[in-house]
């Protein structure tokens, strides 16, 4: 995991705003309301209601697929993003809806999807 991303993961935990080069985390104004991760200004993970959602942005890119699993790695272990063949993957290792625990479905580029509840 890259020094940027820890400190991304650093700043999620002391629910601080931070920013680095490319990516940003901004905190909403309650725990409650939860935070959203930035890449060149784009969304690439928030959270809506307790449930924490990602998409590529239209970018899927190893950056953006790096930030997002390094956040996975962290909040969310049992889910993560490959790249094959030119095509992104979403992979879950517990039962999410239209993704049965361990099977893996493409994601389009900007599409968001779920990848776990806080």
């Amino acid at each position: 995991m890259r020094k940027i991303e820890i400190d991304m993961n650093a700043a999620i935990l002391q629910r601080r705003n931070w920013i680095c080069r490319n990516t940003e985390v901004r905190m909403r104004l309650s725990p409650q309301e939860g935070f959203e991760i930035l890449l060149h200004g784009n969304r690439i993970i928030w959270t809506e209601k307790e449930v924490i959602y990602a998409s590529t942005a239209g970018f899927s890119t190893l950056t953006t697929r790096s930030r997002i699993n390094a956040f996975c790695r962290r909040f969310c272990p049992e889910t993560s993003l490959y790249n094959r063949e030119n095509v992104t993957y979403l992979v879950s290792q517990i039962d999410m809806p239209g993704l049965p625990k361990g099977t893996a479905r493409s994601v389009g580029s900007d599409e968001s999807f779920k990848i776990g509840v806080m």
